[in-house]
Order: C-alpha cells, then structure tokens, then sequence
C-alpha cells in the first residue's frame, strides 16, 4: 500500500499527465477549426475538377494514340508521359500521439509499394522511420514536412520533384469526422496513362488547344490536387490526435479521482488509528 508521501507524488504525477493532456486537446481542436473551414472549402470543388480532369485526360489520350499509331506528333506527348514511371506518396507526420492512423496509412502504402516496386516518396519523420524498417529495394525519396503549419516553399520543392511521374498516387489520413479518420489514397494525375486501353463516355472539345488545356491539367491542377492531399492529411491527424487526448485525459481524470479518495481513505485511517492509540494510553494511565 502506498504511504502518504508516495500517494501525494502519484497524484502530483497523474496531475500532470491531465494538465499536458488538456492543452493538447485544446491545441488540437484550435487547430482543427483553423484547417476545417479552408479544407471544406476546397475539398468539393477540387474533387468536381479532378473528375473533369479525368474525363479529360481519357479523350486527349484517346486522340493521342491515334498520333502514335500513326508514328505522327509523338514528341508533342512528352508533357504527359513524362519519365514513363509511376510514384506513390505516403504523407506522415514529423511528431507522435495521433493513435493507428499513421500506421493505418503505412499500411496501405507498403502493400502497394510492394507489389508494384515503383518509385516513392515518403513524407515525414515518423513515415522514414517506419520505411527503413522495411525491406525496399525501390527508389525512396524522403521529404520533411511541419505538421502544423506545412512550409510553402517545402511543398512545392515535393510537387517539383512528382511532377515528373506520370502516375501518381497519394496516401493519407483522411478527416471523415471528428471521431472517424479513415486511410485512403488517391490518384491526382488523371487516373489513366498513354498506353492504357480507353474507355471514353464523352468525346472533349479543347479550347484553345488540346496541348494548352492537357499542359495546364498536368502541371497547375496536379499540383492543387497535392496540396489539398497534405491539408487533408493535416486536419485528419488533428482530430485523431484529440481523440487520443480526450480519452488519455479521461483516464487521467479517473485515475486522479480514485488516487485522491484512496489517499483521502488511507489519510482517515491513519486519523482513527491515531485516535484510537491516544485513548488507549489514557486508558492504560488511568488504571
């Protein structure tokens, strides 16, 4: 049983543990108010243009392998091709305390990367650690990335450096709501490859060219499409992070709660046994 001193120094301890719990919680829901609204705002419209972007894509490709087909006009395709290679991304995070979510991500990640042994790139420190425990024998590219306020000039040096795929898949945390965060990847380069079999419900008008239209898909709306993949990634890890807080500091509270009405407990105790002890001696003088 623990004495005094070791109950007040539990308690003292639990206390703290509530207290840090607390303000990240608090952080945590500043946080998600900060990223929500801009994240809401872009997610609807962003998924309406990736959609248009894909319709696109597949009609543009099917005229182009009529181009290559006829071995006419095939340098012009350069801005789609690329280097003829696919990446998948697994967005991470640099800090801990955000439950499975990021292992959930890696997950999924791994298993693709696995069967594919394509190119990565891996953002994040919790995400590098985690990769080197694996057995990759595929390019991986690691990046840094802040998990609160994500540097500008950091994003787009990562947007750079994919752009040059023509696949391109991401992985992250997806912010469902408060108390759902899901692992979902998604492809931002337009969903098809040149190549590919086509399957086109619509045929596409390009104004004011075909190759001016693909050009500004390729390289302005991918990147737009990242960007937004990072922002969700940031907001879903908030709430998973204030979920674990919520609970750890609920525990806290009840571990606090039972420290204090144990210690209360062993403090009246101690009180009767004193009492009883001093009644015994002046029963003892006066026989």
């Amino acid at each position: 049983m623990l004495g005094g001193q070791d109950f007040e120094q539990e308690i003292k301890g639990v206390s703290t543990i509530k207290s840090v719990t607390d303000i990240y919680q608090q952080i945590s829901a500043i946080s998600i108010l900060q990223v929500k609204n801009s994240v809401a705002k872009t997610r609807a419209f962003l998924a309406g243009v990736s959609l248009v972007y894909g319709h696109a894509k597949q009609s543009y490709i099917k005229q182009s392998q009529t181009l290559i087909s006829r071995k006419k006009g095939i340098e012009s395709l350069d801005f789609i091709r690329r280097n003829r290679k696919e990446v998948l991304i697994f967005v991470s995070s640099n800090q801990t305390l955000y439950g499975d979510l990021i292992s959930k991500v890696f997950k999924e990640f791994l298993k693709d990367l696995k069967e594919k042994r394509v190119d990565s790139v891996v953002i994040g420190k919790v995400g590098r650690v985690l990769i080197e425990k694996e057995n990759i024998d595929s390019r991986v590219e690691f990046f840094d990335l802040a998990d609160y306020k994500p540097e500008w000039t950091k994003i787009q040096d990562i947007t750079d450096f994919i752009n040059k795929y023509e696949k391109i898949t991401v992985y992250y945390g997806e912010f469902l709501s408060l108390l759902n965060q899901t692992p979902t990847k998604s492809n931002i380069s337009g969903g098809n490859s040149l190549g590919n079999p086509v399957k086109v419900v619509k045929d596409y008008i390009f104004e004011p060219t075909p190759k001016q239209i693909m050009k500004f898909f390729e390289t302005q709306v991918i990147a737009n499409l990242f960007h937004q993949k990072i922002y969700e990634a940031q907001l879903a890890r908030f709430a998973s992070r204030l979920l674990i807080m919520n609970d750890a500091s609920n525990n806290a509270h009840q571990q606090l709660e039972k420290l204090n009405n144990d210690f209360l407990r062993i403090k009246k105790f101690n009180k009767n046994k004193k009492q009883l002890s001093t009644l015994s001696s002046r029963v003892l003088w006066e026989s």
